[in-house]
């Protein structure tokens, strides 16, 4: 079942809310970026993210694995839609000729149905195992299912790539290895294949005879399984670098990414090295067929081959021979038709807004960022290959690149150069901008004026030479940029391993690192030594502090070190060497870190981010978590206090500016976004003042309120409650604001009188005042009497006229009679505690058929209860007060009610005296309920059309698969495990317009059926009838149709 199609109904039930998280002294803001999907619009204005496979039908309809976005997509006609969501990554996804969609994902396949179900086909979640065969598939243990082929008579075939193995699900569930599992290499071609070695196989495609072909990744090489078992290359020898076309395919260097093949036998692969698509004719010569050599984006309307294509990560062809090509970093799906002509089907580029609100633009995976004097924001716009500006106006615009790949205008404007991915930034006092070109392996400097000009790197992928300066020498990969007070450069060689100080006039010198041993080698060791002859495991980003001490951040040590701008020592500063999230409030040397971006304050503490958020070691050596959860990626937070409920998805760059904001490049939400302090400025009183009550009884709530600075709630801010006057217990004499600020205690008072309580934040007060009187001594009462259930008076829930007055495993019945409780008693609500309804509240039991029933609420004339799991047939039904007290409990009458299998009923959104109820349905479309409008006051309403999808709300379903547990609210979906049909005006919905019937996540004995209205069906108020298995609800229910 899609996430798209689980609504709730606010009206059917009452939730207990859950305890505020404290939250932290920020509030978090979105400066820069949008990200509008486009669903429901043209293809090719929507939003792609990171997406990463294709497959198409016969009628040219597509479904995009959005992998960023943790959607499936469809494209029908040009219009794109969402048909399901998930979590985890949905690395491949092929289609089966009844129109079920197969993912792979994580360690899983699963299938999707063109109804919404959602079913396991292969693997038991666990990860790294390799498990299973000769068993069921969903027992199986995987490393990494990255991709799955189809054929044409249900057999499954899964890329096992951790394990190096090709493995096969036949139709009857049962997994075996085919090729691999033997360790990764490279061996076995023209022998059987299940003796071959694979190393990490990515990709896998059948042919119309059933030919199995590999992208054996890090062997570089295609490999095809022929009919009989064999193994063979027909593609790459991992000699590098033969890339000419036109000659056998064996004979060529590839780098392996997907691969796909035609009718006529072709065999499609996407080449990394050249950035074309290649193709194999069956006689094994390799020519190019799409794309010019050139990575970037380009060509669409013309011939393939004139293309430019970045990062490719899915091919699919479909029945007519029309490829197409997820083209990953440019976050489309482009189509490459019969006669080679190419256009996009699906996506757009992530660039736009320059010139207008940065809130309003569009970001790519932002990754830098610094802040000039003026407090200008600077970031790089990495995937679209710019550098951009938010001025202190709130506006965005463009200061370099023109958002081309490549190296170009160097001496000019830097808004007319080309870069390639720029990622890590820094500024110097006098707000020059040094910027990494990331794949062109150079530094690249914009003065104030708009020159660009390179200060470091040749463009060579090699280890650095000091002796040849900055400017020409090669780099092994740039991974982070400093600049201290004299404008000296440091810049992370990442795969050397080194640090290089290079000087203004361009001399370049090694600062840190030994390079490793062999070289390139990553290792941790030196600490307390001279920085020059510590290891280093491919250091990532810099930052210096105004005493020119150099942090590094250590990414394969997972550790921040510094180095000492006076003795040259290097000290590990945060982390053990263990990744990723642990330690928080105690020593950064002890903790567990995943550092990415860092900067230092001006008291010389340390914020650094990770991928779930940021964090910082305080000046006393000490960490805390300053926004983010510790173990959910996302988005969310904005304009609320910057606490663990703020949600980040691999954030990368950080600074601070001059009014102490930090500034975050969220580099997977494409967003820049911006941590306000929010210290107290405001203390007001929420509730509790001027009171009076009893000794010995507690008082309401006293609460108070904390304002910041930024005009937001202050969370994590701790208020002292003190007794100033009077006497009195105290729940807690300190509490921290939650993330509304607010912050509460209750109050016991112990002495008749005048009682103060004084609250305390800092050097803020308030003061509650009450007046307490001794209790008024109240003789008991004499004893209750014995409850009694009324005749006829158990009934289901619904409001139906007649009442439903049989019940089913899970109904929501009501009890009707009286001395339930004490007369005058306030009504009962009970709440879910310990995860479950209790089945005995407020001194009040009931028995159905002999076992106790979960109660929601108690009356003295009602009660209200989940009937427990049970049988068909008369059941005693007998209410039991005092209950467990053997002294003093009391009991009812016993009253038999017929028990069925089911007893459905809609729920209404109206209960009227003649018992024609309008059905409650909510649109899944728009979350309006169905009706005519303006017939509820304040209700969103609007009648239902052909095609709608809905989400009713009934009761009395009865038992489902899997089954619930008594009392415990639904964990997930769970179908009914009766047939159910429903009939609007007298149409009967076919099985696939039920896309799900059963109970509603979260909620005691509530059920939703999800439908689609069908064709045919009259306009007006048309009946609607629920049938479960034999049983079919009242006729008074009605849905508006227009």
């Amino acid at each position: 079942m899609s996430k798209h199609f689980i609504l709730t109904l606010s009206a059917a039930l009452c939730l207990t809310t859950a305890h505020a998280q404290l939250a932290g002294s920020y509030v978090s803001r979105t400066i820069a970026g949008v990200f509008p999907l486009g669903d429901g619009g043209p293809a090719t204005s929507a939003i792609l993210e990171t997406p990463q496979a294709v497959v198409a039908d016969s009628s040219g309809t597509i479904y995009i694995a959005d992998a960023g976005n943790g959607v499936i997509r469809k494209v029908s006609r040009g219009i794109i839609s969402t048909v399901a969501g998930y979590t985890g990554y949905i690395s491949d996804l092929k289609l089966d000729s009844s129109g079920n969609l197969y993912l792979a994902g994580g360690n899983n396949v699963f299938k999707l149905t063109s109804a919404g179900k959602v079913t396991t086909v292969a693997g038991n979640g666990t990860s790294g195992t390799y498990t299973g065969d000769g068993g069921p598939a969903i027992n199986a243990g995987f490393s990494g299912a990255y991709a799955i082929a189809l054929d044409s008579t249900g057999n499954l075939y899964i890329c096992d790539s951790g394990n190096n193995a090709i493995r096969k699900v036949t139709p009857d569930g049962i997994i075996r290895t085919i090729a691999g599992g033997k360790g990764k290499g490279f061996a076995g071609d023209n022998g059987p294949a299940s003796a071959a070695a694979l190393n990490y196989p990515r990709h896998i495609a059948l042919d119309g005879a059933g030919n199995i072909y590999i992208n054996d990744y890090n062997n570089n090489r295609i490999r095809k399984i022929a009919l009989d078992g064999t193994i063979t290359t027909i593609a790459g020898n991992n000699i590098c670098c033969n890339i000419q076309d036109g000659a056998p395919a064996t004979n060529v260097y590839l780098v392996t990414g997907p691969v796909t093949t035609d009718s006529l036998g072709n065999v499609y692969v996407y080449d990394i090295v050249t950035s074309r698509i290649r193709v194999i004719a069956p006689n094994g010569i390799i020519q190019a067929f799409a794309g010019d050599g050139t990575e970037g984006f380009a060509g669409d309307g013309s011939s393939a081959t004139l293309a430019h294509f970045s990062g490719v990560t899915g091919l699919g062809m479909d029945p007519n021979n029309n490829l197409y090509v997820v083209d990953g970093n440019n976050e489309r799906v482009r189509m490459i038709n019969s006669v080679g002509s190419i256009a996009t089907v699906a996506g757009r580029a992530h660039f736009s807004g320059d010139g207008g609100a940065a809130t309003a633009a569009t970001l790519h995976r932002p990754q830098g960022t610094v802040t000039g004097t003026d407090g200008s924001i600077y970031f790089t716009d990495t995937a679209n290959h710019r550098v951009r500006k938010i001025g202190t106006d709130g506006k965005i615009t463009t200061i370099a690149g023109t958002g081309d790949l490549g190296f170009s205008g160097d001496g000019g404007p830097a808004t007319q150069a080309t870069m390639s991915f720029p990622d890590a930034l820094a500024i110097d006092s006098t707000n020059n901008l040094y910027v990494i070109d990331q794949k062109q392996l150079r530094v690249r400097k914009i003065t104030p004026t708009g020159t660009i000009s390179t200060v470091a790197g040749n463009g060579t992928l090699a280890y650095s030479t000091d002796t040849r300066g900055a400017l020409q020498s090669g780099f092994a990969y740039l991974t982070g940029i400093a600049v201290d007070s004299s404008g000296n450069l440091y810049l992370s060689e990442n795969l050397y391993n080194k640090i290089k100080k290079v000087t203004p006039a361009g001399s370049m010198s090694t600062y840190a690192g030994t390079g490793g041993a062999p070289i390139g080698t990553p290792a941790f060791s030196g600490d307390g030594q001279a920085a020059t002859q510590a290891g280093f495991g491919y250091p990532s980003a810099l930052t210096v502090d105004k005493g020119g001490n150099l942090y590094i951040t250590d990414s394969i040590g997972t550790r921040i070190r510094k180095v000492d701008a006076t003795t040259g020592i290097v000290t590990t500063i945060a982390g053990t060497g263990g990744c990723c999230y642990s330690g928080d409030e105690g020593k950064a040397t002890s903790a567990r870190i995943d550092p990415y971006g860092l900067t230092v304050d001006a008291a010389g503490g340390i914020f650094f981010t990770d991928p779930l958020g940021i964090r910082y070691i305080r000046p006393d050596g000490s960490i805390t978590r300053v926004s983010g959860s510790s173990s959910d990626f996302g988005f969310a937070g904005d304009d609320e206090s910057a606490g663990p409920a703020t949600l980040y998805n691999y954030p990368y760059g950080i600074a601070l500016n001059s009014a102490g904001e930090i500034i975050v490049a969220d580099t997977d939400n494409s967003r820049i976004r911006k941590l306000q302090p929010n210290d107290a400025t405001r203390m007001d009183v929420v509730s509790g003042n001027n009171q009076t009550g009893t000794t010995g009884t507690a008082l309401n709530p006293i609460i108070v309120k904390i304002t910041g600075k930024a005009g937001a709630p202050a969370g994590g801010v701790n208020v002292t409650f003190a007794v100033t006057s009077g006497t009195a217990d105290l729940s807690l004499k300190t509490v921290a604001t939650d993330a509304t600020g607010q912050a509460g205690i209750t109050a016991t008072p112990t002495k008749a009188g005048t009682l103060t309580i004084t609250a305390t934040a800092g050097a803020f007060t308030a003061k509650f005042t009450a007046t307490i009187t001794d209790p008024v001594i109240v003789p008991p009462p004499p004893p209750a009497d014995s409850p009694v259930i009324s005749q006829g008076g158990i009934g289901q829930n619904g409001f139906s006229v007649p009442p439903v007055q049989t019940i089913s495993t899970g109904a929501i019945t009501t009890i009707y009679g009286s001395n339930f409780m004490a007369a005058g008693s306030a009504v009962q609500i009970n709440a879910v505690a310990g995860g479950q309804l209790s089945s005995k509240f407020a001194g009040v039991c009931v028995t159905v058929g002999g076992v106790r029933a979960p109660i929601f609420a108690v009356a003295t004339t009602q009660i209200t209860v989940a009937i427990p799991t049970l049988s068909p047939g008369a059941v005693p039904v007998q209410v039991l007060r005092n209950c467990d007290d053997s002294a003093n409990q009391l009991k009812s009458n016993v009253i038999t009610v017929n028990a069925q299998a089911s007893s459905p009923e809609f729920l209404y959104l109206q209960a009227n005296a003649n018992g024609q109820n309008p059905v409650a349905a909510v649109s899944a479309t728009d979350g309006a309920f169905i009706g005519t409008e303006g017939s509820i006051p304040g209700a969103n309403l609007h009648p239902a059309k052909s095609g709608d999808i809905l989400v009713v709300y009934a009761l009395g379903l009865g038992a489902t698969s899997p089954a619930q547990q008594d009392g415990v609210p639904a964990p997930g979906i769970a179908n009914a495990a009766l047939p159910v049909n429903v009939t609007i005006g007298g149409v009967q919905l076919a099985a696939t317009d039920i896309l799900y019937a059963g109970v509603s996540p979260s909620y005691i004995g509530l059920y939703q059926i999800n439908l689609r209205v069908p064709a045919g069906v009259a306009a007006g108020n048309q009946p609607m009838l629920l049938t479960v298995g034999s049983n079919q609800s009242p006729t008074g229910g009605y849905l508006t149709v227009e």
